[in-house]
């Protein structure tokens, strides 16, 4: 059931023939406790190794969204997981997101390096030319506070791209 979108999961009560009907409202709290259960998130002090750790750990949270979420994930100097931060939530093909966001919460958690993760509700994981310019710009900006950006991760449906795997940008 974690994998399920609220339509599949509204399709399967019914069809089973479960006896209470549900309110829209329990409908969406079924729905949330599904994806938090779906999710193989680290634990703090867990570390990413792949631009696949990040896809997996956020995938269920942005599985099902509308809007753009961008996140800075926050690492240690042995670049293990410290938490993340949401920088912004936009709308359906863009969101702003600030060097002065992205950067206070790394400064405020002491983080080492930062990564940056954010979704594309197309599906479409493909990076736009903004998204690309955003990284560089970021990029440059960690460098010159000593925190690194060390990649972006571009979230899509059931897909990713690392935009430091990929060539993209230069991380």
């Amino acid at each position: 059931l974690a994998t399920k979108s609220a339509t599949e999961l509204e399709e399967w009560l019914s069809t089973n023939n479960h006896q209470a009907t549900l309110s829209a409202e329990r409908l969406l709290l079924l729905f949330e406790v599904c994806r938090r259960f779906g999710e193989e998130r680290l634990a703090p002090g867990a570390g990413f190794t792949h631009a696949r750790d990040v896809y997996q750990h956020f995938r269920m949270r942005f599985r099902d969204v509308k809007q753009e979420y961008f996140l800075v994930v926050l690492l240690d100097i042995k670049k293990r997981y410290l938490g993340d931060t949401l920088i912004s939530q936009g709308g359906l093909h863009s969101t702003s997101v600030h060097p002065r966001e992205v950067f206070a919460a790394a400064v405020r958690e002491r983080a080492a390096f930062v990564m940056l993760v954010h979704n594309h509700p197309s599906g479409d994981p493909a990076p736009s030319q903004t998204d690309l310019e955003t990284t560089r710009e970021l990029a440059q900006v960690g460098m010159l506070m000593g925190i690194p950006v060390i990649d972006h991760v571009i979230l899509g449906e059931e897909r990713f791209i690392s935009l430091r795997e990929s060539g993209q940008v230069d991380l």
